[in-house]
């Protein structure tokens, strides 16, 4: 038979295996629940980022489709153009700013003496600079 100091002893001795067990859970329940906030942490993250992508290319997509309109329409307009050829249509006067104004460039204003910067020519930039 077994005396009460054993059975003490067996009691005692399986409390601490229980509590080393339940004390072996908790860190495990501990490390899988950190584990689980990192995995949500990232997973927030990623979903940011993924929020800000789209954003980006809504607005580009928006943006195209404006373009897509806008030529569209321009195309459609040269199309409707019945009474006029193409040619016609790329005449510089359809591009004035004031129909019927006389602008036309008739060259340059001033005149350049291409032999002042001729290093090797008789009236050099040192004599430019004299005159000046």
């Amino acid at each position: 038979m077994t005396s009460n100091g054993e059975l003490i002893s067996e009691w005692q001795r399986r409390r601490a295996q229980n509590r080393a067990s339940q004390r072996a859970f908790r860190e495990r329940k501990e490390k899988h629940v950190k584990g689980l906030e990192h995995q949500l942490e990232d997973l927030h993250d990623k979903h940011q980022d993924l929020l800000q992508s789209y954003s980006r290319q809504a607005d580009e997509v928006t943006k195209l489709n404006s373009r897509i309109q806008d030529l569209t329409s321009e195309l459609e307009m040269l199309r409707s153009s019945n009474d006029m050829s193409f040619s016609e249509l790329l005449t510089p006067e359809k591009f004035d700013a004031i129909p019927g104004s006389d602008m036309l460039y008739s060259g340059p204003e001033f005149y350049f003496d291409k032999g002042v910067m001729d290093p090797n020519s008789e009236f050099s930039l040192n004599q430019l600079d004299d005159a000046l």
